[in-house]
């Protein structure tokens, strides 16, 4: 698909009314909007890790940090005017790499924590979500007090409608 100048887009947004729309979508695997086909896959934020760029840890973010500030090549607390003569040392791992670096095996258990912690809240909002939709799934014959003998149940009657006019 093409947008402004030429220039592809990627990704398409839809928005679905109940789980059941977005489950029987990623099924088939594919949508069609306007003539083209496009390949259809849940799309999930990206996980993002915390770094306070004051103290460098990853539990917390920079402005509710009360720790003193370090130096982001050999993690102590000394001016940062001129530069650090220090080797490099990182405050979470001791490791060499750069502060928050992807290698640091404190930022990957971190991420792994993450990404552990975000797929539950997707299967608790997918439970939760289908709960509620259930619990309003109802047929017109559940209402038969309401309707005398004379009316009959349309599922095609719009808010605007009753029974007798459809």
């Amino acid at each position: 698909m093409h947008v402004n100048e030429g220039s592809t887009l990627s990704a398409i947004r839809v928005n679905l009314k109940t789980i059941e729309e977005v489950r029987i979508l990623i099924k088939l695997g594919k949508i069609n909007v306007g003539s083209m086909i496009h390949p259809v896959k849940p799309y999930h934020l990206p996980i993002r890790i915390n770094k306070c760029l004051k103290c460098l840890r990853h539990d917390h973010a920079t402005k509710s940090c009360s720790r003193p500030r370090l130096c982001r090549r050999c993690a102590e607390e000394h001016s940062l005017e001129h530069g650090c003569p220090n080797h490099e040392k990182r405050i979470n791992c001791g490791g060499d790499h750069i502060s928050g670096h992807s290698v640091c095996p404190v930022v990957q258990e971190k991420r792994h924590a993450l990404v552990e912690q975000s797929m539950r809240q997707r299967s608790e909002l997918l439970i939760q979500t289908e709960r509620q939709q259930h619990q309003y799934h109802c047929q017109g014959s559940d209402y038969s007090a309401l309707l005398n003998d004379n009316q009959s149940y349309s599922s095609t009657v719009t808010p605007h409608q009753t029974a007798e006019s459809s």
